[in-house]
């Protein structure tokens, strides 16, 4: 590969539709981009390489693939023939459960000072459909008064902290938007956690569940 490029030098980047594995001292490989360019220097012909650590644009390249994945997964989940709206539903919820990485999900109805939940997906002896709650004492509280997506990652070092529900629930974890029907308030849908999230929402998982209160 050298010899042949030192026949027929120019400026361009190494190993074009190739990955290339850089290795650290302490053997640890990572992915890097090597510039080449020729220069001379009193007569003589040099070969510049620039190498980059492309780790970061690797690992932002893979988290786009995989949100795209995820919201074709949600779309055939959606799109699925022959489901009954109980079936759709509980499946909409364990499909974004599922992309999210969490626990519980929720589609509730407000109304006043009660809350409804109307399907759930969640661990055995917690949650039923037909269980009702004061809509104060749920993270949804929060939703319906800011009339947006809410998440939150780590409700302990939140703003929120000392908010009813988390008292009551330990609940770490909750995102939730939202639900209009004909233009009027129904309630939400909304997922959460006993565990933090290490890592903050995407826009692509806010925008997943705004898409998922869209009815």
């Amino acid at each position: 590969y050298r010899e042949h490029y030192h026949e027929e030098p120019y400026a361009r980047a190494m190993g074009e539709g190739r990955d290339i594995i850089g290795k650290r001292k302490d053997g640890s490989e990572f992915p890097i981009e090597v510039s080449l360019s020729p220069i001379e220097i009193e007569n003589s012909h040099i070969i510049v390489a620039y190498v980059q650590d492309i780790t970061q644009r690797k690992q932002l390249e893979r988290e786009k693939t995989r949100q795209e994945e995820n919201l074709r997964l949600f779309y055939d989940v959606t799109t699925r023939p022959g489901l009954s709206m109980h079936e759709r539903f509980n499946l909409v919820l364990k499909t974004v459960l599922d992309i999210l990485n969490l626990d519980i999900g929720i589609i509730s109805h407000i109304e006043g000072d009660i809350y409804t939940v109307i399907y759930t997906v969640a661990p055995p002896d917690t949650l039923s459909p037909g269980q009702t709650f004061e809509t104060g004492n749920t993270y949804c509280d929060i939703t319906i008064q800011e009339d947006n997506v809410i998440a939150i990652e780590h409700m302990k070092e939140s703003s929120y902290q000392a908010h009813p529900c988390y008292a009551a629930f330990a609940l770490e974890c909750y995102i939730g938007a939202p639900i209009y029907i004909d233009d009027k308030p129904y309630g939400t849908i909304n997922f959460s956690s006993p565990t933090p999230r290490t890592k903050r929402f995407t826009s692509t998982e806010i925008a997943l569940v705004r898409l998922a209160a869209q009815w």
